[in-house]
This record gives C-alpha cells, structure tokens and sequence, in this order.
C-alpha cells in the first residue's frame, strides 16, 4: 500500500564483552569462535539477517539469540546478558551516547547523520556490508485497488510535510515516497535481494 520510512542499523556491543570497535569485535570473535553472542528481535527478522550477514562477511562464528521482539533483544542487551545487537539508530542511538552500550560500526552506505563519529561495516573492513531496516503499510490482497491508491496518496502527503520529515531526521529516519505500483516493485526486489545474499553467502537463517 505505502512504504514509510527506513533508518541504517548500529551493531552495539555490551560494555562486557570487551571490545570498543568492529576490529577488536572480529579479531575477539576469530580467536573465541562460538564463544560470543547476539540477540535478535526473532528468526528471519532484519536485525537477524544482519546479524547472519555480518558474520557471513566477517569470517567469525556468533552464537545466535533470538527473542520475541526487539524490546526483550533490546533490554537483555542492555542489561548485559547477551554480547551484541544490530538495532535501527532510531531506537539505539541514544543509548550508545550514554554510554550504555558501545557503538562498533552502523550498516549503511554512508555514516549514519545521526553518528557522525561512527564508521560504517564497510569502511570498518566488511566490504560491501550494507544493511538498512524499512516499515511500510499494507492491506489485505482483497483491497479495492481505489482505496489502495487513495490511502497510499494519504500516507505520502502526510510523509511530505515538513515537520515529519525534520523529526525523523533527528532520529536517523528518512522517508520513502512511492506510488502503489513502484511499493510492489520494491518490496519484490528487496526479497530478491536478501534471497540471493543468503544464498551467495551461506548464511542459515535456521
């Protein structure tokens, strides 16, 4: 029906697990294989095939802990039972300023507007690592397609406006505007892509 917004990923780690920087997470990772953790809001999720490809690049083994939603992942993390999280920068971003958690590396194309001062995956050494997480609005396929549009035109005029806009930049959020037409052709070629990605890179969404 409507795309809505997307926001790059931050890979936190634990104040406990000993490592400030994405070098010293692999290099703790490669020496300890299997010995290292991370949570993930549930199997097949984004921060989960974050997770999977990052280790897939990486060349390490991390133990897999997968939650019913990212909250439990989230608050585990921060409380120190579990190592690691790929969370979006909308929700984690102040917590790794307070010092709760260690920011490594955050999973776009490009550094994150929201932390500057943190590289990237890929210029961290995880070539070609990009990862970014989306939400969208849908309707059920029995929808006439004139309420489809109307909604979509809706959404997008509410997502135009300026002061949307500038409060979610503040976060780390930008908004998507498409038409029905272009929101189908996107969301088919994200699944192609992920689809081809676990394959190319055996990752095992388990």
């Amino acid at each position: 029906m409507a795309p809505v917004n997307f926001s790059d990923l931050v890979l936190v780690a634990h104040p406990r697990a000993g490592v400030r920087s994405l070098g010293e997470l692999i290099a703790k990772a490669k020496a300890n294989p299997g010995k290292l953790n991370y949570a993930s809001s549930g199997l097949g999720t984004p921060y989960h095939l974050a997770g999977e490809l990052f280790k897939s690049l990486a060349g390490i083994d991390l133990v897999h802990v997968p939650y019913k939603g990212s909250s439990n992942a989230r608050t585990d993390v921060l409380a120190g039972h579990v190592d690691l999280m790929f969370d979006a920068v909308t929700t984690m971003a102040e917590q790794a300023r307070s010092g709760k958690v260690n920011a490594l590396a955050t999973s776009g194309k490009t550094r994150s507007s929201v932390m500057p001062n943190i590289p990237t995956l890929h210029e961290s050494g995880v070539s070609n690592y990009e990862s970014t997480i989306w939400l969208g609005l849908v309707a059920p396929r029995a929808t006439p397609r004139g309420i489809v549009n109307r909604l979509n035109e809706e959404i997008s005029r509410m997502l135009s406006q300026a002061e949307v806009r500038d409060l979610w930049a503040k976060q780390g959020a930008s908004p998507i505007l498409l038409g029905v037409d272009k929101f189908e052709v996107y969301i088919k070629e994200d699944i192609e892509k992920w689809s081809a990605l676990i394959k190319s890179s055996n990752i095992r969404p388990e």
